[in-house]
């Protein structure tokens, strides 16, 4: 039978952990020159998750409305106004007049990661968004 070996808290002869042991860091490796000659194979990876929402904005509320706020995780998203055209752009384009004015029925594609705001060209609009992400 073995006889179990008690640890006093306050002996400084204990070894610690490693740092890299405690947060399971992987050792650095140094980055390697790769020349690719000819055509190389690339995919797309799909995405991770999605989401599917619809935002009523209105005129009246005088200040744009953020549609998209700025994520690193968004792979992309669609904008689609359903009713009247909307402004696309930034806050004080949108205020302005001076942002994209985009059409009914069509699909605005965002592929970055920065904010977007939407103001309808008149009165009130629906606009459907579809959100795609690299992360969870």
């Amino acid at each position: 039978m073995t006889t179990p070996v008690w640890i006093n808290a306050d002996d400084d002869d204990e070894p610690e952990p490693d740092v890299r042991d405690v947060q399971q860091q992987e050792p650095h490796v140094p980055a390697l020159r790769v020349t690719v000659e000819g055509a190389a194979r690339t995919y797309t990876l799909p995405s991770r998750s999605g989401a599917a929402k619809n935002y009523t904005i209105d005129s009246a509320v005088n200040e744009p409305m953020i549609l998209l706020g700025a994520d690193s995780r968004r792979r992309r998203a669609t904008i689609i106004a359903t009713d009247n055209p909307i402004f696309v752009g930034s806050q004080e384009d949108c205020k302005n007049g001076w942002a994209a004015i985009w059409p009914v029925g069509v699909p605005l594609v965002i592929e970055h990661t920065e904010m977007v705001y939407v103001w309808p060209t008149t009165g009130a609009s629906t606009v459907s968004v579809i959100s795609e992400y690299w992360a969870d």
